[in-house]
C-alpha cells in the first residue's frame, strides 16, 4: 500500500544549480524530512497492519529505507509508542547502514538479502517493510516469507564489488 502526501513536496526539491557548470542539485530539509517520514509511516504501518488483520505480535523483523539509523530508531520508537508496547527492538529491526550505507531505493532488498544471509531472515518469517521517499511517499508491504531465504540461499552467489574506495587505489 502506498500513500503519498504532496503537502511536505518542498522538503525534497530538485532544482537546477546556479554554480559553475551548471547541472541540478537537491535541496533538502533533512530534519523536518525525517520528522515528517517517521511520522507519516508509522501512520500508514498501523493502517496497513489493521487492514490487513495482521497482528503486531506476529511481525518477527521490519526492514524500513536505510537512510540513516537516527531515522530507524525513530522509527522503532515510534512504532512501540503507537502501540504502548514494544513491538520492535534494534534486534528486530534490521541495519545494514554500517556495511552498504545508503544505496537508495535498494536499501530495502539489500537489508533483506543480507538479513536472509547473516540467518537472521528465515523460512516463515513475518517481515514489514517501510517505503520513503523525498517529498513523501510512504509505503507499507506485510511479506510471510515462505521458502524465498531458503530459495536466496540456494541461488548462485555472484563476487560482491570492492568498495569504490578500494578500486581507486588499484
Amino acid at each position: 500500500m502506498l500513500f503519498r502526501s504532496g503537502q511536505y513536496a518542498d522538503l525534497c526539491v530538485a532544482k537546477v544549480t546556479e554554480g559553475v557548470g551548471g547541472g541540478a542539485i537537491m535541496l533538502t530539509d533533512a530534519v523536518q524530512s525525517t520528522q515528517v517520514t517517521v511520522r507519516q509511516a508509522v501512520r500508514h504501518a498501523l493502517t496497513t497492519l489493521r487492514h490487513k488483520d495482521w497482528n503486531p505480535d506476529d511481525v518477527d523483523f521490519v526492514i524500513v529505507h536505510q537512510t540513516s539509523s537516527t531515522t530507524i530508531k525513530g522509527v522503532v520508537r515510534e512504532l512501540n509508542r503507537a502501540f504502548a508496547r514494544t513491538i520492535c527492538t534494534l534486534e528486530n529491526t534490521i541495519d545494514n547502514l554500517g556495511e552498504r550505507g545508503n544505496m537508495g531505493p535498494n536499501s530495502i532488498l539489500v537489508a533483506l538479502v543480507d538479513a536472509v544471509r547473516r540467518g537472521t531472515v528465515g523460512p516463515g518469517s513475518n517481515v514489514v517493510f517501510g517505503i520513503s521517499g523525498s517529498g513523501q511517499v510512504i509505503g507499507t508491504g506485510l511479506y510471510r516469507m515462505g521458502d524465498l531465504p531458503t530459495r536466496l540461499l540456494a541461488s548462485p552467489r555472484k563476487p560482491e564489488a570492492a568498495p569504490a574506495a578500494a578500486r581507486r587505489s588499484e
